[in-house]
């Protein structure tokens, strides 16, 4: 469910549209300034459309050079029969942007809200992935290289990473704190060894994945999305990630105890996101394979593919 004060509040300063230039009706702002501002809502447990709305459609219509739209607007990938799955947020969208993929060419198609029904579903953290159907043909749409289109990935796939990565920390941090006021057999289970290593492997499994997080997104800028070896820094990034979640998840539940597992506690808003995000825009095993696949090709060069030397 949409929390519509909070897009409001954000929207009235500006940081919705983050990254949309100020010529388009935004602010003008950075990737790494909208890498931030996921990473901390994640770090919130804040669940809101802020990615979907400004980097991925707010872009992928000043790309294609659409006219920027008023309200809340979400992208999907258009699959057969003129339907789109897994949409982030549809149903609470006033208009989607698709991508439509084919040939050498893809194409971007708006429809308003009036103009396309939609099917609800939700990600594990309950957030809206919603099965959409057209009901009526756009009156705006573009043809647009499909450079573009992976660009599009790669951006999705770094969203995740990104608030997956806000989402860890927090994980981390109400673990710390947990430990350190939980008494069990008269003293803190911080001063507990086995306890510590465990927090201890799981911090450095999210501190790698964040590491290699803000790699990627710092390369993603240096190069406009358009980098050679990009590919292989957001798989790099999706794949610490990945592995860093289930290391996280698993430390924080049972460093938490029984108290952990119970729906009200808080320690959900972090632990249930980092799994669903780790699976959206690719797997695990689909990132862990393209980085395999650039090894093997790298051949005795595998060094400075790993240094970038």
């Amino acid at each position: 469910m949409l929390d519509r004060e909070l897009w409001n509040l954000l929207d009235s300063l500006g940081l919705t549209r983050l990254t949309v230039p100020e010529s388009r009706g935004g602010s003008g702002g950075t990737w790494h300034d909208a890498a931030a501002l996921l990473e901390t809502a994640a770090a919130h447990g804040i669940q809101l459309p802020l990615a979907e709305h400004d980097l991925l459609a707010g872009w992928a219509l000043e790309a294609s050079g659409l006219p920027p739209l008023d309200g809340l607007t979400t992208l999907g990938f258009l699959g057969s029969n003129d339907v789109a799955r897994q949409v982030p947020w549809a149903s609470a969208a006033d208009q989607v942007v698709l991508v439509g993929v084919g040939g050498a060419a893809a194409r971007l198609e708006v429809y308003a809200a009036a103009e396309f029904a939609v099917e609800p579903g939700h990600n594990l953290a309950g957030e809206p992935r919603d099965t959409v159907r057209i009901t009526s043909r756009s009156a705006m749409t573009a043809t647009v290289p499909q450079g573009m289109v992976e660009a599009l990935r790669h951006r999705a796939a770094l969203v995740r990473a990104v608030q997956a990565s806000g989402a860890m920390g927090a994980a981390i941090g109400m673990t710390m704190t947990q430990v350190s006021d939980r008494v069990q057999f008269g003293r803190s289970l911080a001063t507990f060894q086995a306890v510590q290593h465990r927090l201890a492997e799981a911090a450095a499994e999210a501190a790698l994945a964040r590491s290699a997080t803000w790699a990627a997104v710092d390369e993603a800028v240096e190069t406009n999305f358009r980098g050679p070896g990009l590919p292989v820094s957001v798989a790099a990034a999706r794949s610490c990630v990945g592995q860093a979640g289930s290391a996280v998840v698993r430390a924080a539940h049972q460093l938490h105890g029984a108290i952990g597992t119970t729906r009200e506690h808080p320690l959900h808003q972090f632990t249930v996101p980092i799994l669903a995000w780790t699976n959206e825009y690719g797997t695990v095993a689909e990132f862990d394979a393209l980085l395999t696949r650039a090894v093997v090709a790298a051949g005795p060069e595998v060094w400075a593919l790993v240094t970038r030397a």
